[in-house]
């Protein structure tokens, strides 16, 4: 049975920008929705393998960093530390994720993957007036030197670490939002809605769309020339070699 917490979100609040850390322009963003309208979801909780999101950025762009919204809903003062992964995904028309190797016997076998165990969550301390967004970390997944070039695919989070089953890493969760992507769109006819694998089996999970959420969460994607433009870029190097040389 799939729980989702209701969140307040104060007006105003920041949003991603146009253009991330070190000038990778953004591909893909979801901002918090209006207030009342967001929520967060747990892996772990439900039973879960991943949840992620169906992404269109265009043709032409690389993957950079994908950069995920989390929280960590606890009664008390609490800390945890996931071992999060981040998978991404070839995905149908739809926006479903499919199988990128054929060959082998694992049914969703993706196109990267990236890890990060060094971030450690604090409790949100409910109990003592904390809220979720109160505490809210966001994690970034470096993917550029993987080589991901796609104008469709999806990004899906797991948390690895034995203990995320027990309390506070139960209820280490992912935020959502009934936004829009305010940058690029979503694949296919239903937006938003978030990617849920269930169960929690790398092997009998079977991806679906949640529909009335996307995952907040924010991607920077690299231009690829066109081969012309390489081209021309070789041409111009060279002409500029020849002047120095004269």
């Amino acid at each position: 049975m799939k729980v989702y917490g209701r969140i307040a979100l104060a007006a105003g609040a920041a949003a991603f920008g146009e253009t991330a850390a070190f000038g990778h322009p953004v591909c893909y963003q979801v901002d918090p929705g209006p207030s009342g309208t967001n929520g967060f979801i747990q892996q772990n909780g439900n039973n879960a393998y991943e949840y992620g999101d169906d992404v269109h950025v265009g043709s032409g762009m690389q993957v950079h960093n994908v950069t995920i919204d989390f929280t960590l809903f606890s009664y008390d003062a609490a800390t945890y530390t996931p071992q999060l992964q981040v998978d991404l995904y070839a995905v149908d028309s739809n926006g479903v994720p499919i199988d990128s190797n054929l060959s082998d016997t694992i049914p969703y076998t993706p196109l990267a993957t990236e890890f990060r165990s060094d971030v450690t969550f604090t409790g949100s301390n409910y109990n003592n007036g904390g809220t979720v967004r109160g505490v809210e970390q966001s994690v970034t997944f470096d993917f550029s030197s993987d080589g991901v070039v796609a104008a469709d695919f999806a990004f899906a989070y797991r948390d690895n670490n034995p203990a995320g089953t027990q309390s506070p890493g139960y209820n280490f969760s992912v935020f959502v939002s009934s936004a829009n992507p305010s940058v690029g769109t979503g694949v296919g006819p239903i937006n938003p809605a978030y990617l849920d694998a269930s169960v929690n089996d790398p092997i009998t999970h079977v991806f679906s769309k949640a529909i009335g959420f996307n995952v907040q969460a924010q991607i920077t994607c690299d231009a690829v020339p066109e081969p012309g433009m390489l081209s021309i870029a070789a041409l111009g190097g060279l002409a500029a070699l020849r002047r120095r040389r004269a």
